[in-house]
């Protein structure tokens, strides 16, 4: 998992800057309903929230009760799948496709097998490892309610300056530090619905070119990649002076206010959009497939590699809950709407039968 920038001419790179800018301006434009109308609203059913936080007819404060269809269809779906899933032991069973040919070997083939499937155990269930239970939960979680999920599969390197205590050098004690790898590996991102960018004509995810995955980064996260050489630091240094917003988007500020969190306008909370790009591009008779990172704001192109991952694959593996991507959400709105309108009728019916402001004297 070693980045090469692109050796392409000066004016190819041009070219796929301007073509990256056009397709992710083209993309966003053609989603921009779907995911800050209609996502923020099939969130708002999943969570059982009411439209208005307080209702005023037939009379203020009047019932304004949510029936959980949605919440519980998904919270049930995403369950049943979980436990197939993590419900045996061990959770991935290795096996040698070879016959041993002798007891010695297949004893040690038999040892290596366990030492596998204890160590996926492991590092499934390590918050510090792959995480595999939490991680896969949120995903089985937005492809039951929305539809579709999306997860990224990241190289990650760990690697920091531990303090080792004090050396002594030619008669001088300083403090010594030694680099460790604290972690080498792969990483599951769970990417939000709106952090996607396809195609939605293409029915097949894969297929979809580009593939755009929408990373937000603050100032120290952008440093630190111009550090690791994942950015070309020049055109890191370009960008810190534009960043896209100071502070979270509106639909990151509506779900943070409903857990009590007060967004503001802070210089130390700017975030810049950096759009990962997986795509292919011809050059000199060859079909090579690559990756950008883009700031459209700017319009510059950060780097741009080949595609470091075996077989030229996608990292980003897509789940959905059905054929053309229908979540419990969208399916259940319209009978969790009828549920809890007729509860709320009833309970209003009731209070005004108890004020008895409705009864007729029967002498008049």
């Amino acid at each position: 998992f070693e980045p090469r920038e692109i050796q392409f001419p000066e004016s190819v790179k041009e070219q796929i800057n301007d073509w990256l800018y056009k397709n992710i301006t083209s993309l966003k434009a053609r989603l921009q309903n779907l995911h800050q109308h209609q996502i923020p609203e099939y969130r708002r059913i999943i969570d059982g929230e009411p439209r208005d936080k307080n209702k005023s007819w037939p009379f203020p404060n009047c019932s304004n009760l949510v029936h959980q269809l949605a919440g519980e269809a998904v919270d049930d779906l995403a369950a049943r799948v979980l436990q197939l899933i993590f419900g045996t032991s061990p959770l991935f069973y290795f096996q040698y496709l070879v016959t041993a040919r002798n007891e010695e070997e297949a004893a040690h083939f038999t040892k290596k097998s366990k030492a596998l499937q204890t160590f996926i155990d492991y590092v499934a269930y390590e918050p510090r490892e792959l995480d595999l239970y939490t991680r896969e939960n949120e995903w089985f979680i937005d492809s039951a309610g929305l539809g579709k999920s999306w997860m990224c599969v990241a190289p990650e390197q760990r690697i920091e300056a531990v303090y080792m205590g004090y050396e002594t050098v030619e008669t001088k004690t300083r403090t010594h530090f030694d680099d460790k790898t604290l972690y080498e590996g792969p990483k599951l991102i769970k990417l939000r619905y709106e952090d996607i960018l396809i195609d939605p004509d293409v029915p097949v995810f894969e297929d979809n070119d580009p593939i755009v995955r929408v990373c937000t980064l603050k100032k120290r996260k952008l440093q630190e990649r111009s550090f690791k050489g994942h950015f070309i630091a020049e055109k890191v240094k370009e960008i810190l002076g534009t960043p896209d917003r100071y502070g979270p988007s509106d639909i990151k500020k509506r779900e943070n206010a409903k857990k009590g969190i007060t967004d503001g306008q802070d210089t130390t909370m700017a975030e810049w959009d950096i759009y990962e790009c997986y795509f292919s591009w011809y050059h000199n008779k060859k079909k090579h497939r690559l990756i950008a990172w883009y700031h459209q704001l700017t319009k510059t192109m950060l780097n741009c590699v080949y595609n470091f991952v075996p077989d030229n694959q996608v990292p980003i593996v897509e789940t959905r809950l059905s054929v053309d991507g229908k979540g419990f959400a969208k399916m259940l709105k319209d009978n969790q709407d009828e549920v809890s309108t007729a509860k709320n009728q009833r309970n209003d019916a009731q209070t005004w039968a108890l004020l008895g402001i409705n009864t007729l004297n029967p002498q008049n």
